[in-house]
């Protein structure tokens, strides 16, 4: 910016015209004449004011310094402002020295500069003259003249006094033959712009080649450029194309495209930001077993930036559940953490139902059970395009605010990238916390430090800044608690019995449930139907059935055994089951099937058999028996184990489903005399088909005795004839 005086010769543009001032007039008017036209026109200062005020009025810039055009006349410097310039100080130098000749006569610049030049001796001395100036150097008076010359020319712009080494020289000229610049050009965009990537070494490398091919076979030779030279040629590459040819245009744009504020919002739950990460811990069970990294869904409001609710996943990755308990929260009061996490000092008093959710691409989120969710509480569902993280920057922003500020400095964090950790560092050995714990810590940390401290991106404190919000623009509430779980709840289909409902070994029954067994008759068939079932996989307290039937609503049935289910997580429950299967589910198959057989003995003792049905039950053997037992133990289809806590004294009704594994008995316990037993009597019954059937078979004597009828006679010690009238209960085996 320089200052104009408005006299006869100074040209301007206005609106892409170009314009000299002739003559000034009377009342503050100027006559001009528009160049190209031969026209004269007659402009009030006023408009020519307001013209510069809107930016379509600029003035001619003269002297030196001046910025190229294609045509009409320059109106700005090469260099832009003083103050951005790098030569700052050396024009200044300049102006001192020529500032006390501006009045005087040009003759006095020969005893100027002797002046000047005798401050060399006495550094004090010339800062002192030139005003404070941080530049020093004797000058010609040549060099004086040349001064004066150009801030007369510029009138009065200290920017003519800027040094103009960007001319000098060959700058932007190649010095090196255009058949080599070719070469150049070709082998950057053939090898470099491609996104293997590879160094200026290799790419060097590659020109030799090229060049090498050539002179092959031509007659002019060329030379080959040397590395500092393509070097010089790669870096004028722009870096915005080499990123998209190198990598991709996503990361170009990523790193250099415009960013604004995002999307403006007005009051709160207007857009609420929804996502998930795998959060930087590894956590471990209250047994030191480890567990893996959290998955962390949270939910966070866009105008004042306070986060609504959160969900922790486990290490097996984040689907519905995890997802619908997020949005339980965000529509919840947050009463229970005063009552769970005591060490809590703030409140959490943000919720409502949104206005609009903004999801991505996940199946997690992308359902049917969200639509029918936002289709139900007249949401608006927003799908972010894939791969544009921008459009929930919010929530992306927390993301990376929660492991830098919390995680980080937790004992087991694998930092942002666990593949770049050092050799040292192991995670999974420093891992400490248990999920209960670390969900605390995130209690914590949100609660009373995130949503208290100071948000650059609203200019506040995010809990303040809602407290105040809700009370200007009132939010939804859910109409019922209890149809939240309705909506929200983890679904299962199960049928109704006396014995109530069982959803993960957990029995659930009432009274409410019993008048609706009540009225099921062979006409509804309700014995029959499957009935729609919803429960909080995060409270097995309760869950509830949809009566399809008869009244058409939804029925609250509780757990049977209220004390161990309230507050139980699925993932909890499951967990228990599993401890209580490794430490109380091993069966002994063989003192089962001893005791088996003793009850069968003792029975049989004190019933009026007669002396042969007793004869045969005392001949049958323990092992067939125990092969027995295994058998009645394998058929059953599970085994269930009643536990309150994990202790063998304390029972209750924990229903634990174990699959019971196979037992081989092993062939020592089988006897060479009992085996031949059995072939001998598979042998006499294929004998006797064979008989009914006219075919003739060698029998052995054993053989011939039975199937003549002669009973009296044993085989062996231990068999008898009589043994033959349980062959039915041997051939089942």
């Amino acid at each position: 910016m320089f200052p104009v005086l408005l006299k006869p010769g100074i040209r301007f543009m206005l609106f892409e015209d170009t314009y000299q001032i002739l003559k000034k007039l009377p009342n503050l008017k100027v006559q001009v004449e528009k160049e190209n036209f031969n026209v004269t026109q007659i402009f009030t200062q006023a408009e020519l004011i307001t013209a510069l005020s809107n930016g379509d009025l600029k003035f001619e810039c003269t002297g030196k310094n001046l910025s190229k055009t294609s045509g009409g006349i320059n109106t700005s410097y090469a260099l832009g402002e003083l103050d951005v310039s790098s030569f700052k100080e050396e024009a200044i130098f300049r102006y001192e020295v020529i500032k006390p000749l501006l009045e005087l006569s040009e003759q006095n610049a020969i005893s100027r500069a002797d002046e000047v030049n005798s401050w060399s001796v006495n550094p004090k001395k010339a800062k002192r003259n030139l005003n404070d100036c941080l530049v020093y150097h004797t000058v010609s008076s040549q060099s004086i003249y040349r001064w004066l010359k150009a801030y007369k020319e510029s009138c009065g712009d200290i920017r003519s006094l800027l040094p103009s080494y960007h001319n000098c020289g060959g700058k932007g000229n190649p010095r090196i033959s255009p058949k080599i610049n070719e070469f150049i050009n070709e082998a950057i965009d053939l090898y470099y712009n491609k996104q293997q990537r590879i160094s200026i070494k290799e790419l060097w490398l590659c020109l030799t080649n090229m060049i090498a091919e050539h002179n092959r076979f031509s007659v002019i030779k060329l030379d080959i450029p040397p590395y500092p030279t393509l070097a010089r040629y790669v870096s004028k590459i722009p870096e915005y194309q080499s990123i998209a040819s190198r990598y991709s245009k996503r990361s170009a744009d990523y790193k250099f495209k415009v960013i604004g504020n995002g999307v403006e919002t007005s009051f709160p739950l207007e857009r609420v930001e929804i996502d998930h990460t795998p959060v930087d811990i590894i956590i471990k069970e209250d047994n030191g077993t480890e567990i893996g990294r959290p998955f962390l869904v949270l939910a966070i409001d866009k105008y004042t930036r306070n986060a609504l609710g959160f969900s922790l996943g486990l290490s097996n990755g984040v689907g519905w559940p995890e997802v619908s308990q997020c949005i339980k929260s965000i529509m919840t009061d947050k009463s229970y953490v005063k009552d769970m996490y005591p060490f809590i000092e703030n409140e959490w008093n943000a919720f409502g139902v949104p206005k609009t959710l903004v999801i991505d691409n996940g199946l997690e989120f992308k359902n049917s059970s969200m639509k029918d969710t936002c289709y139900q509480l007249g949401i608006v569902l927003r799908i972010c395009p894939p791969k544009v993280p921008e459009w929930k920057g919010s929530i992306e922003r927390f993301f990376g605010t929660t492991n830098t500020s919390l995680v980080h400095n937790l004992p087991g964090t694998t930092r942002s990238n666990p593949t770049k950790l050092d050799s040292d560092e192991n995670p999974s050995a420093l891992a400490t916390l248990t999920f209960s714990q670390f969900n605390a810590l995130l209690h914590k940390w949100i609660i009373d430090v995130y949503s208290q401290d100071f948000h650059k991106g609203v200019g506040g404190i995010p809990s303040k800044l809602w407290k105040k919000a809700i009370g200007d623009y009132p939010v939804s509430w859910p109409n019922s608690s209890s149809d939240i779980v309705t909506l929200l709840g983890r679904t299962a289909q199960r049928k109704i019995s006396n014995r109530g409902i069982e959803i993960n070994c957990l029995h659930y029954n009432g009274n409410n449930l019993n008048r609706l067994l009540m009225q099921f008759s062979k006409e509804n068939k309700g014995l029959e139907e499957d009935f729609t079932v919803k429960y909080d996989p995060y409270n097995l307290r309760e869950l509830f059935v949809y009566d399809h039937v008869i009244t058409k609503e939804w029925i609250k049935v509780p757990c049977t055994n209220p004390q161990y289910a309230t507050n139980l997580s699925e993932w909890e429950h499951k967990e228990m089951r599993a401890y209580a299967r490794k430490e109380y589910g091993i069966v002994d198959y063989e003192s089962l099937a001893r005791a088996k057989h003793m009850i069968r003995t003792m029975i049989e003792n004190n019933i009026g058999y007669t002396p042969k049905e007793k004869a045969r039950a005392n001949k049958i053997n323990a092992d067939e028996e125990i092969n027995k037992a295994r058998r009645e133990v394998e058929s059953a289809s599970n085994i269930l184990y009643h536990m309150n806590a994990l202790s063998e004294d304390n029972i209750s009704d924990i229903g634990i489903t174990i699959a019971t594994p196979k037992i081989i008995i092993p062939e020592s316990l089988v006897s060479t005399e009992e085996s031949k037993q059995d072939d001998n009597i598979i042998n006499i019954k294929q004998a006797r088909k064979e008989k009914a059937r006219g075919t003739k078979k060698q029998l052995s004597s054993n053989e011939i005795q039975l199937l003549d009828g002669k009973k009296d006679k044993p085989l062996n010690d231990n068999i008898c004839m009589d043994d033959f009238s349980g062959f039915s209960i041997l051939t089942d085996f």
